[in-house]
């Protein structure tokens, strides 16, 4: 539950703009984005001493959605974005751990109304692929800063948002 949170609030915390073709009864769009996470490490075992903290990266993107009918598209935005969290050991120092994923959210995407402005609601399943693990300080040696081996290398999750659709010009786009 507290990674779709965690989601919930990365996407609140960025804007897209799609483009699409108009058709009569379903609209292809795509389009991209960039913005910022804000994650944290969960911790299996809770240690005395040590607390984690939030961690700010980067999250850069494309969407594809294919229109099913007027009320209903299906839509994929693969991703790559950056995880991590600060690590403050009490008498030691800070520790910062950096994680890099591609990400691959499959949204239903519900929209609602038929004017030119148009909320919609979007969940589904998302699939994410370890790239990158590492750790650095300076109380730890360079070759114990990759730990890709031991981090999870693939993550389920659910996503989901809400915006609203709405006319730029003569072409369709979306935007929160």
């Amino acid at each position: 539950m507290k990674k779709v949170l965690q989601f919930l609030f990365l996407v609140l915390t960025f804007s897209s703009l799609t483009f699409g073709q108009e058709s009569v009864k379903a609209q292809t769009s795509l389009g991209i984005f960039a913005g910022s996470s804000h994650f944290t490490v969960d911790q299996e075992v809770e240690i005395d001493g040590v607390e984690l903290s939030y961690k700010t990266g980067l999250v850069a993107g494309a969407l594809l959605g294919v229109g099913v009918n007027d009320v209903f598209s299906i839509q994929i935005e693969p991703m790559f974005l950056h995880k991590g969290s600060i690590a403050d050991i009490s008498g030691v120092g800070k520790a910062h751990i950096r994680a890099s994923y591609f990400e691959i959210p499959a949204m239903l995407k519900f929209v609602v109304g038929q004017g030119s402005i148009r909320p919609y609601l979007m969940a589904g399943p998302s699939f994410g692929f370890l790239l990158s693990a590492k750790q650095t300080a300076p109380f730890i040696p360079s070759s114990a800063e990759d730990i890709k081996d031991k981090s999870e290398t693939f993550e389920f999750g659910l996503s989901g948002g809400a915006g609203m659709e709405f006319p730029i010009g003569d072409t369709p786009a979306t935007g929160f």
